[in-house]
């Protein structure tokens, strides 16, 4: 590595030099997230767990500030999405991984369930 004498660089050199740094140090900054990821994850396992299922994060989502992911928007305290309302109690019948707890409003699947004449009981889990 060679030392450079920043005073001395152009104006594009510069922004050049910076679009690589930032570059590398995102790219560094999610090897680090991922590392943590897999440790977590594996801790989970060790406890019969998968980690998707103890966190209600989305760890799909792309780090915020690498330029990856959208904007991160505060949660609006008003709001109640992404809050728990409880364990589901419905399940989608053609996609068991769609839930429903059975507060809020009825998600479409269940309108067209009720609509089709069919008992809220036929989709209750367990």
């Amino acid at each position: 590595m060679t030392e450079t004498d920043l005073n001395r660089m152009p104006l594009p050199a510069l922004q050049a030099l910076k679009g690589e740094i930032e570059a590398r140090l995102a790219m560094l900054e999610r090897e680090r997230r991922d590392a943590a990821l897999a440790a977590a994850r594996e801790a989970a396992r060790a406890h019969g767990y998968e980690l998707e299922h103890l966190l209600p994060l989305q760890l799909s989502n792309p780090l915020p500030g690498t330029g990856e992911a959208k904007k991160a928007v505060a949660p609006n305290p008003k709001s109640k999405k992404g809050v728990s309302l409880g364990p589901a109690r419905y399940a989608k019948p053609d996609d068991p991984s769609v839930t429903w707890t059975g507060r809020g409003r009825n998600p479409n699947w269940v309108k067209a369930h009720l609509a089709a004449g069919r008992p809220l009981e036929e989709l209750a889990i367990g």
